[in-house]
């Protein structure tokens, strides 16, 4: 008998040594974790092992199976997209009132970027929490994301005594480890009961069990905001208004580190493109940029456009459910992101639709201006194209949105079968004054100007054909051409722009230069036709000291780095 009590005491002994050998394990890749920014996961009372999330400056990364599991099941990822797909039946969260939130009523579909990560799929729930329907907090210092179900009261307990933690995880049959002692008073958030015992999370996402006898039974009752946002204040700039679009082809880049531009008013990332006649938005909203951008002074405005397809946008104007899906999924992306504005960039309509487009963004803006956000357009140069100029009803869309961007570019466009400059002068101002004189006042109209240009290949053939294709360039790029191949820029006057040419390989290479001189130049428009401002395509495409001359030449600042 003494001899079967001493191998007793033997295997707890190995079993105490073997048991911290494993915690120090844990220990130890808990901490590599913490190195590479993953956390532990526990969704309400329970803890998710090797599924961790994500917890940095950009958001809050959760694994998209936790979320089908615990939070939603009617969820699917589309790969080809990189989205994943939420389907609301009957929404919980609301809008900015009673009239847009019974918009909604009826349920809406959306969708989210996701990152691949270590071959797991996650979502970031920064800023969509409401939508899903989950509450988050991050305890730093034991590195824990904790997640619970939005609701109205959760059973809690507060220990009588002293007692133990108990751990969920029976590592040995004779043995369960004690996590920690729960001082006397401490709250715990009970979810389960297994016997005797509670299973409970205390406030630092420890989850164990402790004795029933041990706690104090009680609710905590919660008062949920389920608004995903408030009114936006009124932006009316007194002075002219310096803007730059931000093409974002799939997924939004971090943008914290990015130095501020001096000058800059609001910035257009290109998020939102409706891809099918059912109107359904492809999304690519991020909070984080958002937070950035206002952390830097500027406004944000979202893109939307319609792919540039005449007949699926025709799909579209002419049935109301589409119609109203588009405005729908539109005020909740601008609740979630909290957006300054919405910039609508529908190209290539049938001229047939041209009514039928005008009350489409009439009822577009009369909506989003319930969340008092700005509603801007883009729209191309007066020209003969029934389906990418005539179908703007110009005089009465200046009468509807708060702004009109003249996209004063692609004066050759790239499949041209001729070679020849993106943005002369003499063109850029002939479509000011005829945009004018189309009903456009000039305290409404944005002019748009490049900061991209083409370089024009020219191939002859032995018949003496020539061949002509472009590329496009950025103001670096340029520069770099003109160092390699040892050119000297010769400014024509009538272009309002420099020029090079230069052979190579048989091929004759052209370029009209957009740079310093030539941004100059346009910039002076806007005083001359006393527009609103200036917005520039597309931000990354332009030399650092381009901004310098547009703020001075637009707004008569100099920027301060300058002095």
């Amino acid at each position: 008998m003494k001899k079967s009590k001493n191998i007793v005491t033997l295997i707890m002994f190995l079993a105490l040594i073997l048991n911290f050998f494993v915690l120090s394990l844990t220990s130890a890749e808990n901490i590599k974790q913490k190195d590479i920014l993953k956390s532990k996961l526990v969704v309400e009372g329970n803890e998710e092992g090797e599924r961790l999330s994500i917890v940095n400056s950009k958001g809050i990364f959760i694994p998209v199976e936790i979320l089908k599991k615990y939070f939603d099941n009617d969820i699917s990822i589309k790969e080809e997209e990189n989205r994943l797909h939420i389907v609301i039946q009957k929404p919980a969260f609301t809008l900015e009132n009673f009239t847009l939130s019974n918009r909604i009523k009826d349920g809406v579909s959306l969708n989210f970027p996701i990152q691949n990560i270590d071959g797991v799929n996650y979502i970031n729930i920064k800023g969509i929490e409401k939508i899903l329907g989950i509450s988050s907090s991050y305890i730093k210092d034991s590195n824990i994301l904790i997640l619970d179900k939005i609701k109205d009261k959760q059973m809690i307990g507060k220990t009588v005594n002293k007692t133990k933690l108990k751990s969920p995880y029976n590592k040995f049959f004779f043995y369960i480890p004690t996590i920690r002692y729960i001082n006397k008073g401490e709250k715990v958030f009970i979810f389960d009961e297994k016997g005797n015992d509670y299973k409970v999370r205390t406030k630092q996402g420890e989850v164990g069990f402790i004795k029933k006898d041990e706690l104090q039974l009680g609710w905590e009752v919660y008062n949920n905001d389920l608004k995903l946002n408030t009114l936006r204040e009124n932006y009316s700039p007194k002075g002219k208004i310096n803007i730059v679009w931000d093409q974002i082809t799939d997924m939004t880049p971090d943008t914290g580190d990015e130095d501020k531009i001096d000058g800059l008013d609001v910035i257009v990332p290109t998020w939102f493109s409706v891809i099918n006649d059912k109107g359904y938005i492809l999304n690519k909203g991020d909070y984080k940029y958002v937070e950035n951008a206002h952390n830097k002074g500027y406004k944000v405005w979202a893109l939307i456009d319609n792919n540039f397809d005449k007949e699926l946008t025709s799909k579209i104007l002419k049935s109301s459910d589409a119609k109203k899906n588009i405005i729908n999924q539109l005020l909740i992306y601008s609740s979630i992101y909290n957006l300054d504005g919405i910039n609508i960039d529908f190209e290539n309509v049938y001229y047939e639709d041209k009514d039928r487009f005008t009350n489409f963004i009439s009822e577009l803006t009369q909506t989003l201006k319930q969340q008092n956000i700005s509603v801007s357009i883009d729209i191309t140069v007066p020209s003969a194209s029934p389906t990418w100029s005539k179908f703007y009803d110009r005089q009465k869309l200046g009468k509807i949105v708060d702004y009109c961007m003249l996209m004063a570019y692609d004066e050759t466009p790239g499949d041209s079968k001729l070679s020849g400059p993106v943005a002369s002068i003499n063109w850029v101002t002939k479509g000011i004054t005829d945009t004018i004189k189309s009903g456009i006042p000039g305290e409404k109209l944005i002019l748009g100007i490049p900061f991209y240009t083409r370089q024009w290949e020219e191939a002859k053939d032995t018949k003496g054909n020539i061949s002509v294709k472009s590329k496009t360039l950025s103001m670096k790029a340029v520069n770099k051409i003109i160092m390699e191949n040892d050119c000297k820029p010769v400014w024509l006057s009538n272009y309002g722009q420099n020029y090079i040419e230069y052979a190579k390989a048989g091929k004759r290479y052209r370029i009209w230069i957009e740079d310093k001189k030539s941004v100059k130049l346009k910039s002076d428009l806007v005083a001359k036709y006393n527009l609103k401002g200036i917005s520039s395509w597309r931000k990354g495409f332009e030399e650092p000291d381009i901004w310098e001359v547009i703020n001075y030449t637009v707004k008569g600042e100099k920027i301060a780095s300058s002095n």
